[in-house]
């Protein structure tokens, strides 16, 4: 199960148990040992969903009014006194959270970008548009996401490609995981960007989730969005004013939000072309394969004339509410020879500044010590390339 989504469960039950007078989000954060900033994004993002209430005088949040459309709490009628709300004989007898049946919900299918943002205009939040589906499928089946109108981007062509222009690699956004995984151009020049591929999820979710739609979900254990925040990646998204676009750095606002316009859908990622005496590397620990990271690192790395880092990007993957670019890491390697000592710094301070929670995957002590080795890891990887090494 995504990470967040078990958390959110987890806070949901939680707060079931507590009943009406429900509890505080430092109450929340020590009763669960949640880390206190991914507690209060998930938090936030269920009350915006209508599934907490917040009571400002109290400081506390109990369970909302949407909620009773997701199953069966354990006292409904507690709930229904809490919230004075009708309870539908049908809803009493839902499927409740052993449900895996998502909403109804209408489906379209558009043949233009043209078609799919005047549908999402039409619309509005009630619309989703799905690209692989690997994301949003899921939190559909658990009713975490309950969208009316479903929009499938997978129709729409000359969505999936990726070249090489003068200035940059362009990549449209339906490409999928394993057409850059498979890319003889991605392979043998950008060398971050395949490994990235290569240690998503398995062959199934390869074959099927595209790269846009990743970005887009701005998942905190999303691979590429770190490794995009590390290449420096510019992010084209397209609405009914237009194209514009977006620096990675601005595009990953918050846990599983991101700067697209609910109007706006991801159409293209642009990426620097390599420099001469640059190299990249992308290192992922994982419980066992095709897991979500217990913590990883991408870097980008560029030397100058006398072998000192020009320029350095390095992303950290599940070891915060965002996806992190370690920016006092890089701060440290930014005109430095990077030796052992240099890259030995970097690394503990890409440490010092990731911000894990402990969970299953491991106590936050043990995620921030694997933070500063797989930093070291991808900053040696990275060197040895652009000194001309493979």
């Amino acid at each position: 199960m995504v990470p967040a989504v078990a958390r959110a469960i987890r806070i949901l039950r939680y707060l079931e148990r507590q009943g009406p007078r429900g509890a505080s989000l430092a109450q929340m954060h020590r009763a669960l040992t949640l880390n206190k900033s991914t507690c209060y994004g998930i938090v936030k993002t269920l009350t915006a969903a209508g599934f907490l209430d917040y009571a400002p005088l109290s400081r506390c949040y109990r369970l909302g009014e949407a909620i009773l459309t997701l199953g069966r709490p354990i006292d409904r009628t507690r709930l229904q006194d809490a919230f004075s709300v009708r309870v539908s004989p049908r809803r009493l007898r839902h499927r409740g959270w052993g449900g895996m049946i998502p909403e109804r919900f209408e489906y379209f299918a558009p043949k233009t970008v043209a078609e799919a943002v005047g549908l999402l205009r039409t619309h509005g939040p009630d619309a989703k548009a799905v690209a692989g589906g690997h994301s949003l499928i899921p939190l559909m089946k658990l009713r975490l996401a309950a969208p009316r109108y479903l929009i499938d981007l997978n129709r729409i062509p000359g969505l999936a490609y990726i070249k090489e222009t003068d200035d940059s690699l362009r990549i449209g956004a339906m490409s999928r995981h394993c057409d850059l995984e498979t890319s003889e151009l991605i392979r043998t020049r950008y060398p971050l960007l395949a490994e990235t591929a290569r240690v998503i999820a398995d062959p199934l979710v390869r074959n099927m989730g595209t790269i846009g739609g990743s970005l887009a979900h701005a998942d905190p254990a999303s691979d590429w969005c770190a490794a995009m925040l590390a290449a420096d990646a510019t992010l084209v998204a397209t609405g009914a004013r237009g194209e514009r676009t977006i620096t990675i750095d601005d595009f990953i606002v918050d846990t599983f939000t991101s700067a697209l316009e609910p109007d706006e859908i991801l159409t293209e990622i642009r990426i620097p072309r390599p420099a001469a005496h640059s190299g990249g590397a992308y290192v992922k620990l994982e419980r066992k394969v095709g897991d979500f990271a217990i913590a990883a690192a991408g870097v980008r790395l560029v030397l100058d004339g006398r072998g000192r880092a020009e320029s350095v990007g390095i992303g950290l993957c599940n070891v915060a509410p965002t996806s992190l670019r370690a920016k006092r890491a890089e701060t440290v390697l930014r005109g430095q020879p990077p030796d052992d000592a240099t890259i030995a710094k970097a690394a503990q301070a890409a440490g010092e500044e990731s911000d894990p929670a402990s969970d299953l995957r491991g106590p936050a002590d043990y995620k921030r010590d694997m933070v500063r080795v797989l930093t070291g890891r991808a900053l040696r990887a990275a060197l040895q390339r652009a000194k001309g090494g493979a």
